[in-house]
């Protein structure tokens, strides 16, 4: 059977290209996260559970969120930009969601 391939593996850049004029972003925030979803007996074919001999019955669900911070509170604590935040989520492997999270950025 065939992997199955994001798209964006196919159309990732490998470096940032430089854009003129635009405001400088002093702080970009990402932050992921993962755990584990039960799901039924196809969507696990081939992967090992946590005992030995036994099927896996989760999958791990991968979240993220990109944000920026520009302003600091009363206290000087960075604040994130109210609307800056986006999500992305997946059940896909790290590498997978590597390259969503990097592009979402």
């Amino acid at each position: 059977m065939a992997s199955r391939v994001w798209p964006a593996v196919r159309a990732k850049q490998l470096e940032w290209p430089i854009v003129a004029g635009g405001p400088r972003i002093p702080i970009r925030g990402i932050q992921i996260d993962g755990t584990g979803v039960p799901v039924v007996v196809a969507e696990t074919p081939g992967r090992q559970g946590k005992q030995p001999g036994r099927p896996a019955h989760t999958r791990e669900a991968k979240l993220g969120c990109v944000f920026t911070q520009t302003t600091t509170n009363a206290e000087g604590r960075p604040m994130r930009d109210e609307g800056s935040t986006s999500y992305v989520g997946a059940i896909e492997t790290a590498e997978e969601f590597g390259l969503r999270i990097d592009t979402e950025a």
